[in-house]
């Protein structure tokens, strides 16, 4: 692809995202991507169906960006809670519980077998919808769901157990 068509699509990318640099990075992904398929989808000779191609790729890619963003947004407490979360914090003995808690749930998930170990990990820690974990791990989506209701549940007994202490 001639140099000026590939600012082109960047700054096609760029009017979409609103930053150039996730432009930038967008394609390179789409481009990488598509060398790396088996099939010659980049040919030499059409480079209006590159671009193209490059264009939907990377739009495709954004929207799964989105996606994502969307499901794992963070929230941040009010201010009033957060005050008080920071003061609870403060206690050593507070701190001491919640290393405790987080030891044995690390512990737990360690514990997990390797398929339900994987597959809750990438849905809590990837933010990967139950779909995308099923087609990455080449299992049904049931099976996903199965795999993370025996990790949860475990991970609840840690902390209910915990909490009888």
């Amino acid at each position: 692809m001639p140099f000026s068509d590939f600012s082109n699509v960047i700054n096609i990318m760029a009017r979409r995202t609103g930053c150039r640099d996730k432009a930038q990075s967008l394609i390179q992904e789409a481009i990488a991507r598509l060398l790396k398929q088996d099939t010659k989808q980049l040919d030499k000779n059409k480079e209006t169906e590159n671009r193209a191609l490059i264009l939907k790729t990377a739009n495709n890619l954004l929207i799964d960006l989105y996606r994502r963003e969307k499901v794992c947004q963070f929230t941040a407490l009010p201010e009033d809670e957060s005050a008080l979360y920071a003061q609870e914090h403060l206690n050593p003995e507070s701190t001491l519980m919640a290393q405790q808690q987080l030891d044995a749930l690390e512990q737990c998930v360690a514990s997990l077998p390797e398929k339900c170990r994987e597959a809750f990990v990438l849905y809590k820690y990837k933010c990967l919808s139950q779909a995308q974990i099923a087609e990455h791990m080449q299992i049904s989506q049931s099976m996903v769901e199965k795999h993370l209701i025996k990790a949860m549940s475990r991970c609840r007994e840690i902390l209910i157990a915990d909490e009888e202490y």
